[in-house]
């Protein structure tokens, strides 16, 4: 591989001017014809800075993790591209693991990025335990967790309103006269989960389902159609989905989404702010808004009721 006292040679340069040049240095006192002689030079000799030295020397390597349970779920997918746009946008490349909802994967990403000189990490959670969380934070490492949080553990995180919103998809569906609505949730253990059932809870559960999950949902409609039930005649519909085609299907559904790409955004900003800080910086919390989107999933009770 060419080196950077290759480009000086053949630019007929100091690597140090080589040096500044590539690193767009301002009112850099250099002819546009020695500029031009060197970016030839970076051409023509295929030249690529090494990264790995220039984190040595920096002690900064512009890189950032993200850990995401599922890169196949349309969810933590708009996530990833979110963060990836914003990484890329200042000057950071991202790499992104997948835990597939593995403890034991989470804690070889966290431990392998970090010792390969990783500025900071977005993680999404397995939640079965966050006891190397505790030593990151210990260390004082930048990391953001999104979507799931801990409630006991004190760190940076964007999640969103879950408990709120299930209360107010709940109350949806008992202001249609629905008096009997089941809750299919996922993992236990999961903090979304956790606080959608909260949710659920404390809106006087009377005929419905609410759905947490975009691969739960689409499983919920297979086994409804397996059941030969119509939606909304027979039964009732809200999902928490964030899925692109939930709108085309035969009863586009009504849904609880998220807003994803402000969700990057803002934790990418959020990391940001403590990789560049020299002070520690207080931890932040931020709840964003979900929405509901009414479809034609649901209706009001029409006498039919969900016999099991």
């Amino acid at each position: 591989m060419a080196t950077l006292k290759d480009v000086a040679a053949l630019a007929q340069v100091h690597p140090s001017t080589v040096s500044r040049v590539l690193r767009s240095t301002e009112n850099l006192p250099i002819s546009d014809n020695t500029r031009r002689r060197i970016m030839d030079a970076v051409k023509e000799l295929d030249y690529h800075p090494d990264q790995r030295a220039r984190a040595l020397r920096l002690g900064k390597s512009n890189t950032v993790g993200l850990i995401i349970p599922d890169i196949s779920n349309s969810f933590f997918a708009n996530i990833a591209k979110s963060i990836e746009e914003e990484s890329y946008n200042a000057g950071y490349t991202l790499v992104v693991c997948v835990s597939n909802e593995d403890q034991e994967k989470e804690v070889h990403f966290v431990n392998n990025l970090t010792s390969r000189g990783i500025d900071g990490l977005v993680i999404a959670p397995v939640q079965d335990s966050y006891s190397h969380l505790v030593r990151l934070k210990k260390k004082k490492y930048p990391f953001v967790l999104i979507d799931r949080c801990f409630e006991e553990f004190e760190t940076n995180a964007i999640i969103s309103d879950n408990e709120t919103s299930s209360f107010e998809a709940v109350e949806h569906l008992v202001n249609l006269g629905h008096k009997r609505i089941a809750f299919l949730s996922g993992r236990p253990t999961i903090y979304t989960i956790r606080k959608r059932l909260d949710g659920y809870l404390n809106a006087q559960p009377p005929t419905a389902l609410l759905i947490s999950g975009n691969r739960i949902t689409f499983g919920a409609l297979k086994a409804i159609v397996e059941k030969n039930l119509k939606i909304p005649d027979d039964i009732s519909i809200i999902g928490f989905t964030d899925s692109i085609v939930t709108p085309y299907l035969i009863s586009p559904l009504t849904t609880i989404t998220h807003p994803l790409r402000d969700m990057g955004i803002r934790a990418f900003q959020l990391l940001l702010q403590h990789m560049n800080s020299r002070e520690t910086l207080p931890f932040s919390r931020i709840v964003v808004q979900t929405k509901m989107v009414l479809g034609a999933s649901t209706a009001s009770v029409n006498g039919k009721l969900l016999h099991t």
